[in-house]
């Protein structure tokens, strides 16, 4: 006890303190030392609330409703369940917890329309952040809410039939017609429909969204696109979930957002005509000097196809040439171009922790350094800054083994990094493959 007495005896600030980084097993034993502590440990536990399970949400807003300091305690509130055949209490129950959460900040019931439903006419006067599902019952909640700054809003798969993985995206996004003008004056980044952001972004201080556009645009680009850049404040980072390769697309974007900085595709279905869109985007780049990434992605697959380096090699040399503030390029081949030293280099991003950081090479990184090795040793009259990059990654003595290499071998073997300086050699060859996975040197050879 005398552990707990010093406890209850520090400042109230310190506590929190304390409070605020203990595990909720500890925060439970804690609430039963005393009044003061209690009320603090109880703050805790309440503060982030995540529903899994139905009978989560059940227990969770029968306890926000009988405990008034709980239901004032919550700051984040999440359900990520939906009812498939909820019963009339347990709408009522949602729906009276809920509306007792007058502190909270964040909220996330993006995954169920009808949960949705019952908060349409409640006001959160402290929301900053949300995450909602595409609903035509949208307008309502976010006209009580204007204090909103970061908005979300989801497509939902309640009710809706899968195959698969498959889905209609529409249907997810209930897409339909143009909303009413709803006033957010916080609002600084948007994800959701085009109808939606046409909503709410006019008017608002939006700099960054990410936009749904759909199969058959409800509104066509341009007049999307000049809708969203009534924004007062200038459009940073607009990122794009399309449907197929439209090259109108980039061309309304030089036209309406010649000042976006970070730029992103993603195609969710047709990947058809990517050369077209590709050819777009090379006659666009001198209209966006202030672009910096751009990211052109098929889905959501994670592979990484190297055999296309090659083809891109030229591409993104003319892109960074035509667009001079350009430093990150991501290609539907899931190959992410970056700028080195005033090169370019396929997965820059992890160039520095696999060499410095240990971080394990993968196959995928292995092969683009082995592809910069041959291309820079096949290609003297790249750039200088090209040769220069390849010194620095394997050495001044490393590269000279690397081209010994291909003259004598054909290609790059296998190779782990050492802490050698740069003038002597930086990479050591391995015999066996796997032992540059592990990062181990046995077996290596000069």
């Amino acid at each position: 006890m005398s552990s707990v007495s010093g406890l209850s005896a520090l400042p109230v600030e310190l506590i929190h303190a304390i409070a605020g980084h203990c595990r909720h097993a500890d925060l439970l034993s804690l609430c039963r030392t005393g009044r003061q502590i209690h009320a603090i440990c109880l703050g805790c536990i309440y503060r982030t609330i995540t529903l899994l399970e139905l009978d989560q949400v059940v227990n969770c807003c029968k306890t926000i409703i009988s405990r008034p300091r709980a239901a004032e305690s919550v700051r984040e509130f999440q359900i990520t369940c939906f009812p498939r055949l909820g019963l009339k209490s347990f709408y009522s129950t949602v729906e009276c917890a809920i509306n007792r959460l007058k502190n909270i900040q964040i909220l996330r019931v993006s995954n169920s329309r009808t949960i949705f439903r019952l908060l349409c006419d409640m006001h959160f006067p402290r929301l900053t952040e949300c995450a909602i599902p595409s609903s035509i019952a949208i307008a309502p909640f976010l006209k009580k809410n204007p204090t909103i700054v970061t908005l979300h809003v989801l497509p939902c798969l309640e009710g809706l039939g899968m195959n698969g993985v498959n889905y209609d995206a529409d249907a997810a996004f209930e897409f339909t017609s143009q909303l009413e003008p709803i006033h957010m004056p916080n609002l600084e980044a948007f994800i959701g429909p085009i109808n939606v952001g046409c909503s709410v972004i006019p008017q608002s201080r939006a700099r960054r969204m990410t936009i749904y556009w759909g199969t058959d645009p409800v509104i066509s680009f341009s007049d999307g696109l000049a809708t969203l850049t009534r924004s007062k404040a200038d459009i940073i980072e607009l990122n794009n979930l399309i449907c197929t390769w439209d090259c109108a697309l980039i061309s309304a974007i030089a036209q309406h957002i010649p000042h976006v900085e970070r730029l992103l595709f993603r195609n969710l279905m047709d990947y058809d005509d990517a050369e077209r869109f590709l050819e777009s985007i090379e006659h666009a780049l001198p209209s966006l000097p202030a672009l910096e990434t751009l990211d052109l992605l098929e889905g959501f697959h994670a592979d990484i196809d190297t055999a296309a380096l090659d083809a891109e090699f030229p591409t993104v040399r003319r892109w960074g040439a035509a667009s001079p503030r350009l430093y990150h390029i991501a290609l539907p081949s899931n190959n992410t171009w970056g700028v080195l030293c005033g090169a370019w280099f396929p997965g820059a991003a992890t160039l520095g922790l696999i060499m410095f950081r240990h971080l394990a090479m993968d196959a995928a990184a292995m092969r683009h350094f082995k592809w910069f090795f041959r291309t820079t040793a096949a290609s003297p009259a790249l750039p200088q800054d090209y040769h220069l990059l390849a010194e620095f990654i394997a050495g001044i003595e490393g590269i000279c083994a690397v081209r010994r290499a291909i003259e004598e071998e054909g290609d790059v073997p296998d190779f782990v990094f050492t802490l050698e300086d740069v003038r002597g050699s930086r990479i050591s060859f391995v015999s066996d493959p796997s032992d540059s996975d592990s990062g181990s040197e046995s077996g290596s050879r000069s």
